[in-house]
């Protein structure tokens, strides 16, 4: 059985589509409420936020 070669020839390679919706602006990130928690992760320092305006549901690393 032959191995298959691991490169790719630039015109199989598709662009991507274009934005839908043109000049859609994406809405800013809600702001921090508070840091309720923090570990360490893989050797990087996380913090477990609380978003001002949302539920405990939505709190992230």
């Amino acid at each position: 059985m032959r191995r298959i070669h691991p490169v790719f020839n630039v015109v199989k390679f598709l662009h991507a589509p274009p934005d839908p919706i043109p000049g859609r602006i994406s809405d800013p990130p809600p702001p921090p409420g508070l840091v309720l928690d923090s570990r360490l992760f893989r050797n990087r320092l996380e913090h477990l936020v609380k978003w001002k305006g949302y539920g405990y549901e939505e709190n992230s690393w």
